[in-house]
């Protein structure tokens, strides 16, 4: 149960620094007290903990305690996100192997960090990972490996009997004896006697019992497990009543105390910080609690502990669908009590959960909100160690595909554009799988005008969450105006933002081959189901309409398909080619691509949904000589597909629509500017087809090598309010702007409101402007010369309204900057 202690080294061993004790000897008998009896304790009886023998190795591998992650490998999750650390590495190279002695092991360094650490150890969650009784214990004894300690010899009882006087009785503080014979070495902290001595002259007989703490207990052991052992020694006085020697007598001859040793300072563990450890040792309970109070709580994964009785509250809107499960733990010999009650506080479900019964349930909220409790009866002395995994499916929900881990930063802009509060604002982390992993943001309300800016880095994931963390779910109790822009300095811009592209067929526009120099693609189709898995067909097509491959796969309720050239689901892909995916039932699936090239920068677009609609629109062309604007364009049909593209005030009929065939399945990409010159400027572009089709239109700068891509617009996004959610023109330099197009796709002329608000949610009233708008016309602009330098400044956001009764108006924004024609990106409004 211990390392040997007298063939130590730095290497493999503790590292001891020897501090003479021998001084004693002329100390007079005062010390000594002779009496018929006396009984003496330390102020704090030292806990009991494991030894961790070298042969398994547990603090690194789990082996003889939970499995993995094993102590160690939670400390590295805590610390640095990864099971992986410099601690790990040592403790593996220098305190784990299969061949050693079976009494190898850490006993020593339990008993020094027992000794002094005067903690009350109980498990806890850090950041969502459980530190068990075992693992703060396990810590501590490595934190205490390489004390500065004093010793003592236990071979002689005058010296044994000076340290049960000096330590227990003057100091009140225990010490570690080696109370084994022989080799081997078993080292206890001693903190109480009962002593009687007998006899006079020149000679003592001293009986004594010592009481030690042991570690013959399981790891996650709480308390103090005690143990006596009886010794009896003689003591030699000279004519002035100080101890000269003594000698073990009876039984004690052959089984008495060895290596005495008492820790002085702490040196710690290589890779282990102290003060980390400590804080941990000292924490208990959960990193969601407040107290005594009930704690809001969004979907996720939390991993929690039940030191008392738990009450959390589950924040949802009648007509959500609420979806719980709670687990037991393998650990606590407890069962305890889980109840779910509405917001009338009647109770809807009801559960004893042991292992191997978990509270499962899934309901439509009715009357909200609900609460979850949980106790355990037997006062919380045997804490259990439980799971609760929450999701919620609601009315608003929007998908943001992509977590950058690479260097690039992502930002977020939430407004709420409206006139009442929306409430239950959240933003979940998600894995492949599409479980939620942790509410990253609220629940939380958001007042008419609230605007929230933030970044991913600002949302304080944990290390070890952020690599399973794949996707986010924006949710809300009402329409929340979103935006999610990645970069990466000067090099590139792009804007993720899902709106309404959404349905159980859609197209993802464009494939890469993966041998295209200096090109990557990538990309997802989720299933947001919330329930039923879905069975999905994939083909893939080239430009030219030809069935290259097909396959059908299973993605999970509300996880997800990766898309990856060369790997998955396909083999290869062509170049500008693209991908038709159905579900075969009747499962909603959103999709996404991402494209980083040298020559292209970085496009990052929504998968098309395939809808019935046969008019789309074009909302802007660019002049010639500034932006290119171009139009891709997709027959996801297998006939062919007679279109027309027409500008919308033209006045002579159709003297200037561009014509088009497209074959079954093929894909075309116009330059519009070659097409219309500047015969279109301010008309928006209608497409029009005989059957749907699908496609997108981008702008990029001449001479830059970014684009910006937009899915065509059709009825689905003509809307009597349109919100800007974020003006990007703050910067130092003034280098960044925003243009905005407004466009009337009906028949009628428009008259539309623009009401800019500033940074505290309030109407700039003085600067409302209005815009004339004739039927197919579009109005573009920069906010800032829009509104004016010193206007524009103070702007957050910006709401455009259609006057009357039954306008509409369409849209789109578009961030770039003056100094760099690299940056570029927008959405649709």
């Amino acid at each position: 149960m211990n390392i040997k202690i007298f063939s130590l080294n730095t290497e493999g061993r503790s590292k001891i620094l020897l501090i003479p004790v021998f001084s004693f000897l002329i100390l007079v008998i005062a010390l000594v007290t002779i009496a018929h009896g006396e009984t003496y304790q330390a102020t704090v009886i030292p806990w009991s903990g494991y030894w961790w023998p070298f042969d398994r190795g547990g603090l690194g591998t789990g082996m003889d305690y939970r499995g993995r992650p094993a102590p160690l490998e939670k400390y590295n999750l805590f610390t640095n996100g990864d099971t992986s650390g410099r601690a790990l590495d040592y403790y593996m190279d220098h305190y784990y192997d299969a061949d050693a002695p079976d009494w190898f092991g850490l006993c020593i360094n339990w008993a020094w960090a027992a000794c002094t650490e005067n903690l009350d150890i109980w498990p806890s969650s850090e950041d969502n990972i459980i530190f068990r009784v075992g693992d703060k214990k396990g810590l501590l004894t490595l934190a205490h490996f390489q004390d500065v300690i004093r010793m003592g010899n236990g071979d002689k009882p005058e010296e044994f009997h000076y340290w049960l006087l000096d330590y227990i009785r003057e100091q009140g503080k225990a010490f570690v004896a080696d109370l084994a014979t022989g080799e081997e070495v078993w080292s206890y902290p001693i903190f109480k006697y009962d002593m009687e001595i007998t006899g006079g002259g020149n000679v003592q007989s001293v009986w004594v019992k010592a009481y030690f703490v042991s570690d013959s207990v399981p790891p996650d052991y709480m308390g103090s497990r005690i143990g006596e052992i009886n010794y009896t020694y003689d003591l030699y006085l000279d004519g002035d009543g100080a101890i000269t020697g003594g000698k073990w007598t009876g039984l004690s001859v052959n089984n008495h105390p060895e290596l005495l040793t008492m820790p002085l300072g702490v040196s710690s563990f290589p890779g282990l910080d102290y003060q980390t450890v400590l804080e941990l040792a000292r924490s208990r309970d959960d990193f969601l609690e407040r107290g005594s109070k009930s704690v809001d709580i969004g979907p996720g994964i939390y991993n929690l502990t039940l030191l008392d009785k738990d009450v959390y509250s589950i924040p949802a809107k009648a007509g959500d669908v609420i979806s719980l499960e709670i687990t037991k733990a393998l650990g606590s010999s407890q069962d305890f009590e889980a109840v779910v009650k509405n917001g009338n506080g009647w109770v809807v479900n009801y559960a004893i959960v042991d292992e191997e019964n978990p509270l499962i349930t899934q309901f439509v909220a009715e009357e909200p909100p609900y609460s979850i409790s949980l106790a355990q009866a037997d006062d919380y002395e045997d804490p259990n160690i439980y799971v609760i995994k929450l999701d919620m499916e609601k009315s608003f929900r929007q998908e943001i595909p992509y977590i950058p881990k690479s260097g690039e930063w992502s930002g977020f802009a939430l407004t709420n554009p409206g006139l009442v509060t929306i409430e239950n604002v959240t933003l979940t982390s998600r894995d492949t799988g599409g479980a939620p992993i942790r509410t990253l943001l609220g629940p939380l309300n958001m007042a008419p005008g609230e605007k929230r800016l933030f970044f991913f880095s600002d949302l304080s994931v944990p290390l070890h969450e952020l690599d399973k963390a794949e996707r986010l779910t924006l949710t809300a109790d009402g329409e929340v105006s979103f935006l999610n822009l990645i970069g990466d300095g000067d090099d590139f811009l792009a804007s993720i933002v899902q709106g309404n592209m959404r349905g159980s067929r859609l197209i993802i526009p464009d494939t890469a081959d993966l041998l295209t120099p200096g090109t990557k693609m990538f990309g997802r189709v989720i299933n947001e189901s919330f329930d039923e898995d879905a069975w999905l067909s994939l083909q893939l097509y080239s430009s030219d309409g030809f069935l290259e491959m097909e396959t059908l796969e299973t993605v999970p309720a509300g996880g997800w398909l990766t898309i990856n050239p060369g790997e998955n689901p396909f083999d290869d892909m062509p170049k500008f080619g693209w991908i038709d995916v159905r579900s075969l039932g009747e499962q909603v699936l959103d999709g996404f691509q991402y494209f980083s090239s040298k020559t292209n920068g970085v496009e990052a677009l929504f998968a098309l949904p395939v809808t019935d609609t046969v008019r789309k629109i074009v909302p802007h062309i660019s002049r010639a000589g500034y932006y290119i604007t171009k139009v891709t364009l997709i027959n996801p049909s297998d006939s062919y597909n007679s279109v027309v593209l027409h500008p919308a005030l033209t006045e002579d009929g159709t003297t200037d629509d561009y014509q088009i065939r497209l074959a079954p399945k093929e894909k075309k990409i116009l330059e519009i500017q070659g097409l219309f010159d500047n015969r279109v400027n301010h008309s928006i572009l209608e497409v029009n087809s005989v059957y749907p089709l699908v496609g997108y239109y981008s702008y990029s700068a001449i001479g830059g090598k970014e684009n910006a891509g937009y899915p065509l617009l059709d009825e689905t996004d003509f809307k009597k309010t349109l919100h800007l959610p974020h003006y990007a023109g703050k910067s130092k330099g003034g280098s960044w702007w925003t243009g905005v197009v407004i466009c009337n796709p009906s028949s009628d002329d428009q008259t539309v409101s623009m009401e800019p608000y500033d940074s505290e949610g309030n109407l700039m009233a003085e600067s409302v402007q209005s815009i004339q708008l004739k039927a197919g016309a579009y109005d573009v602009f920069k906010v800032a010369q829009r509104f004016g330098q010193a206007v524009a400044a103070n702007i957050s956001f910006i709401n455009f309204h259609a006057e009357g009764d039954s306008g509409v108006i369409a849209g789109f924004y578009l961030y770039g900057n003056d100094r760099n024609k690299n940056i570029l990106a927008g959405a649709n409004m």
